[in-house]
């Protein structure tokens, strides 16, 4: 490559980098909403809890219970009101919970179902009833852990040990809602706690608890969590459920309080975290709590004055014979209650698919789970804005299809649309492409003559660019002004669930890679990239040749490394990339066949 090759690269590089920081500091970047407030709740009937921790008069504390272990055997019966205790754990973090379970359903909605624990609460799982599940498309997908449920509480003793409540009461069970009755033992604390589908918006848990002091004294409870469930770990080998590309979506995403971009914390660095960070995050207030995998989520949030006062997660490998899975739950301060006082929170819980809209119309900044404003190592607004119009062009433009193959076609068109916006751009770079070829014996003899003096040498070939009307960075600019568009459909085409299991051509689904039921000694066949690779090398021989070699293998080593990078790309994400160069070598045509009719100067004059 030549010197104005090896600067062309590193402006283009540079420009790249400086970008984003740029926008931003003239003030072309669209803002971000503003969290709205989150309304009372006129539900407390509490008064807040003195500033200091130690005990008041007539204050009685909650007394040190014994570690009881966890049994594994099935519990017998209907559920009692003994006031046996439930299994406490003991260590700080997460814990599963034993199983097997007896469970109580609802399914009053039309989108989901849920089972809760019926003796220590809890959602243990979720049904999706209007997506297939990945193992079986006669099933529905199931969202959830049985041994780290949804909305239960879990009482804190000294910031590590987990004090079980007693075995609960069910006291009202019909389609959309149950309500436990359960003791917290060694206390005069009596807990009521509901789950209710909700009517109005799909989805939703109402997850309500009262708290009541039964005792004649005053009594402070001690700080509690509300668990906020499980996500397992893909089988990297799997890929029916995207494989190890499953595991870059995964992770826990919180908005802080106060702050404007909610957090991400990928699986990866929840595993590196130190036992100091977890302590610091665990007393970090925040406004909700989400949990993901590739398509799903579940989410906590708060509707009262409650403040969530903190956030645990968790990597954990509860049994040899799975990958483990990501456990979190939110956390909130204990309260002194007065005799006969009643504590009441109310905690609404999305668990369904990562659509869009109606992420964000459930709460602020959720839709940043989606990932959609990810650009390299930023996530600045505008990408976002790009990636959710591709997303929205695609859901419509399948609805005007209305086939099996509804989505293929919109990449296509998207592409088709996206290519015609650049074609003047790239048709200009290719034109001056053709024009530098010609000149290249020019440069050669300038770079002969004034070797020895390179200031003159540089003057001299700008001189010569200004006069052939070409410029050394008109490959390059091109590709930097796609680039947006391209990490844009990334962002879309790896998680946007309305892809999910969508086929096209013999891709059963979009979102991953398009396997051949056959493979090449163990080497899977997928030909969207092959076509991609393909149509690369054609689309090398079609444009303008450099007469040094040495950029001519940088092409085919470009070529090679897009192959290894693309082979395990979605195949939505291929289909686009090989239709875009199926355009490109007929847009080389066309310029080709124009400059023979000499109209190319005209075109772009």
């Amino acid at each position: 490559m030549d010197k104005q090759g090896i600067v062309g690269v590193a402006i283009c590089v540079a420009l790249l980098i400086v970008w984003y920081p740029l926008m931003q500091w003239l003030g072309w970047l669209p803002k971000r909403p503003s969290p709205r407030p989150i309304a009372p709740v006129e539900k407390t009937r509490v008064a807040p809890p003195p500033a200091s921790e130690e005990k008041t008069a007539g204050e009685k504390a909650v007394p040190a219970l014994p570690v009881v272990r966890p049994s594994t055997q099935p519990p017998a019966g209907p559920p009692s009101t003994a006031s046996t205790a439930a299994p406490d754990v003991s260590g700080p973090g997460l814990k599963p919970r034993p199983v097997p379970l007896e469970t109580l359903l609802l399914d009053g909605t039309e989108h989901m179902s849920v089972e809760i624990d019926a003796r220590s609460g809890g959602i243990v799982g979720v049904r999706l009833l209007e997506y297939e599940s990945d193992a079986d498309p006669a099933k529905p997908y199931v969202l959830g852990d049985k041994r780290f449920p949804l909305c239960s509480l879990e009482f804190r003793q000294d910031g590590k040990k987990i004090r079980a409540l007693g075995e609960g009461r069910v006291v009202r069970k019909g389609r959309r809602e149950a309500v436990l009755v359960r003791p917290l033992p060694g206390t005069p604390l009596e807990i009521r706690e509901s789950w209710k589908l909700s009517a109005e918006t799909p989805y939703e848990v109402d997850y309500s608890v009262a708290v009541r002091n039964t005792g004649t004294e005053a009594f402070r409870f001690p700080p509690f969590d509300v668990t906020g469930g499980a996500v397992a770990l893909p089988n990297p080998k799997d890929k029916k459920s995207g494989g190890k590309f499953a595991m870059f979506s995964l992770g826990v995403n919180v908005l802080m309080q106060g702050q404007k971009r909610p957090v991400s914390f990928a699986a990866k660095k929840i595993a590196k975290l130190q036992e100091k960070d977890l302590s610091l995050l665990a007393k970090t207030p925040i406004e909700w709590l989400a949990l993901h995998n590739k398509y799903f989520l579940f989410c906590l949030a708060t509707k009262g004055k409650e403040v969530l006062s903190g956030f645990r997660m968790q990597k954990l490998k509860p049994d040899p014979n799975d990958y483990g899975v990501i456990a979190a739950s939110v956390s909130m301060a204990g309260q002194r209650l007065e005799p006969g006082a009643t504590f009441e929170f109310n905690i609404p819980v999305y668990a369904g698919p990562k659509e869009l809209e109606r992420l964000r119309a459930w709460q602020p900044g959720l839709d940043s789970v989606m990932g959609l404003d990810r650009f390299f190592f930023w996530h600045p607004a505008w990408m976002g804005w790009v990636s959710r119009l591709i997303l929205r062009s695609l859901n419509w433009l399948n609805q005007v299809f209305d086939t099996k193959w509804g989505y293929g076609w919109a990449i296509i068109v998207v592409t088709f649309v996206i290519k015609m916006l650049f074609w003047p751009l790239t048709h200009r770079s290719t034109v001056s492409m053709r024009r530098m070829q010609k000149i290249q014996p020019l440069m050669k003899e300038i770079r002969e003559k004034y070797k020895a003096d390179p200031q003159k040498m540089n003057r001299k070939l700008m001189e010569l660019y200004r006069e052939h009307n070409v410029s050394p960075l008109g490959g390059c600019l091109p590709i930097f002004f796609q680039i947006p568009v391209f990490f844009a459909l990334f962002n879309v085409l790896r998680g946007a669930i309305e892809l999910r299991h969508a086929s096209f051509l013999w891709a059963r689904d979009l979102s991953i890679p398009d396997d051949l039921p056959f493979s090449l000694a163990g080497f899977p066949i997928r030909p969207f990239a092959i076509l991609m690779v393909l149509t690369m090398l054609l689309q090398q021989k079609l444009m303008p040749t450099s007469p040094d070699p040495s950029q001519t293998r940088m092409m085919l080593f470009m070529t090679v490394f897009m192959a290894f990078i693309f082979y395990g790309m979605p195949s939505g994400l291929t289909l686009y990339w090989t239709f875009n160069q199926v355009l490109t070598i007929g847009q080389a045509l066309v310029a080709k066949r124009l400059e023979e009719r000499g109209t190319g100067a005209a075109a772009v004059a």
